[in-house]
């Protein structure tokens, strides 16, 4: 399962079989996040600060 994230919820899941690879990763970029009108962010490997995923959980 993958899923966007805003600060209050999970937005756009996508269950998917299998490892996500790079063509399952540009299909939920362009297919679902898109829709969402999502910004995609880059971070570091490891960024302590701006770890809400963990909240989710």
């Amino acid at each position: 399962m993958i899923a966007g994230q805003n600060r209050t919820e999970l937005v756009a899941p996508w269950v998917l079989e299998g490892a996500m690879d790079g063509g399952a990763f540009k299909t939920y970029t362009a297919d679902i996040l898109a829709k969402q009108k999502a910004q995609l962010l880059y971070l570091p490997p490891y960024s302590p600060d701006m770890s809400l995923v963990k909240m989710a959980f």
